[in-house]
Formats: structure tokens, C-alpha cells, sequence
């Protein structure tokens, strides 16, 4: 009887592992599109702050 007690906790704890484990990587899959975003926005303001610099740099004598 202990045994059989044991052995369904440990499934209990195996699954809220699991389910843990799943929950970590869904929320690491949202913080990797969110870093590619931020990426991406950074790269286009460096593309918009570049342009004025050229433009501006073409004036100077």
C-alpha cells in the first residue's frame, strides 16, 4: 500500500513537473519574439537617425 501511495505521488510530482516545463518554455518562446522585436525596432531607428546624419553632412562645408 505504501508503495502504491509513493508511486502516485511521484506521478502527481512528474506531471506539475511537466506541466512546469512546458509553462517555462511557452514564456521563453514569448521573451525570444519580444528581444526580435526590440531588435527590430532598434535597427530601424538606427536606419531613421542614419538618414538625417547624411543629409545634414551634405550641407557642411
Amino acid at each position: 500500500m505504501q508503495i502504491a501511495a509513493s508511486l502516485d505521488q511521484l506521478e502527481g510530482i512528474a506531471a506539475a513537473s511537466a506541466g512546469n516545463a512546458q509553462r517555462v518554455a511557452a514564456a521563453s518562446e514569448e521573451q525570444v519574439a519580444s528581444m526580435q522585436e526590440v531588435a527590430s525596432s532598434s535597427e530601424q531607428l538606427r536606419n531613421l537617425a542614419t538618414t538625417p546624419k547624411e543629409t545634414i553632412g551634405s550641407f557642411k562645408t
